[in-house]
């Protein structure tokens, strides 16, 4: 409706920054924005930030991510940050701190 739909984001000048820090990262992957996929019922956390509640991501990494580190079973989360022209895709035990910067 904004007319930004399919457009990269474009960092400005005056753009607002952000600090997104995680603990404890099990996995990541970072795609090219436009390649994206994003499920209708992801969580919104930040304008910048959601959270998938079910993924074919976290369920593929969810047995190397037990493995490879202490995670509680059920206690894996898939969290999506958008930053300029990248999506990153985070499986973490926790939710990020975010701060302005």
């Amino acid at each position: 409706p904004d007319g930004l739909l399919g457009h990269p984001l474009e960092g400005r000048a005056d753009s607002a920054r952000y600090r997104v820090h995680f603990q404890s990262v099990g996995a990541f992957k970072t795609l090219p924005e436009m390649f994206n996929e994003l499920s209708e019922a992801a969580n919104k956390l930040e304008p910048f930030l959601f959270q998938e509640s079910e993924s074919a991501y976290a369920t593929e990494m969810k047995d190397a991510m037990e493995l490879a580190r202490p995670i509680p079973s059920g206690g894996l989360q898939h969290y999506v940050v958008y930053a300029e022209n990248v999506v990153t895709h985070v499986l973490a035990a926790a939710g990020p701190q975010v701060s302005r910067m």
